[in-house]
Order: C-alpha cells, then structure tokens, then sequence
C-alpha cells in the first residue's frame, strides 16, 4: 500500500482535498482565425506594398535613363499626396520635376474622387434599403 503524505509541502495549492481550479483554455465562441476561404491572389494582392513595387521599377529606370538638358544622372522618388494620389520626383543635378500618379478634377486628384464617389453611392444605396425595411420613403436619405 503506498504511503500517502498529508505534508503540506507536497501541496501547493492548500488543503490535499479541496479542488483544483480548472485553467482558463480561451474563449470557445470566438474562433481563432478567418474561416473564410480565400484564394492566394487575394491575399497577394492584399499584402502587396505598390508603392515599393513601383520605386523599383523607377530605380531600375534611372540607370538607363539621362537627363536631357544637362546629360546627368536622374534620380526616382515618391511623394505622398492627399488620399490615394502620389507625385513620382525626378532628381537630377539641374532641376526637379514632379509628375503627378493622376489629374486634378476640382482640386481632387481623380483617383481619389473615384473613391469617393464609389463610397458615398454604397452609403446611398445602404441608407434607401435601411429606409425601406422600417417602412419610410427610401428617397428621404440624411446626411449620416
């Protein structure tokens, strides 16, 4: 028959008797991970930096390229502009140019007002729907 001890030593977490609390494992209704199939060129495109794409592509231009007032070396940069838009740079010893990623329509580079106008319509579109299933006139939209 084996000796069982009662020394207190042997127990840590009180009496010999008294329960054990049972561990905490997570949250079992929230799921871990996105369970959403997804194909590879999504997820390619998602996490894929352009802009760095495109600064190598310019870099490997400005060793083939010149600048044609002074013959110098010219030099590809980017600039952030205002949302979606951006300014390309050319360095060169001479001068600097900028050449902007699209036109500006009233004061808002196109892409950007593409943007804009794709989501102000999904908000009209979702506010007329909301509208109708409580039963209002879905033409009376509100400034949300």
């Amino acid at each position: 028959m084996p000796n069982l001890s009662r020394k207190r030593s042997n127990y840590a977490g009180g009496h010999p008797s008294r329960i054990k609390k049972r561990q905490f494992s997570g949250n079992r209704f929230i799921a871990e991970c996105d369970t959403q199939q997804v194909n590879t060129s999504a997820n390619v495109l998602k996490n894929s930096d352009y802009g760095s794409v495109l600064l190598h592509v310019f870099s490997m231009l400005s060793t083939f390229v010149k600048c044609q007032s002074c013959d110098g070396e010219l030099k590809f940069l980017k600039t952030n502009g205002a949302g979606v838009a951006f300014k390309i740079v050319a360095l060169c010893s001479c001068s600097t140019r900028y050449c902007e990623s699209s036109p500006r329509k009233d004061n808002l580079h196109t892409a950007s007002h593409a943007v804009f106008q794709h989501f102000q319509t999904e908000a009209v579109k979702e506010e007329m729907e909301k509208n109708a299933d409580d039963g209002k006139d879905p033409c009376l939209v509100t400034v949300s």
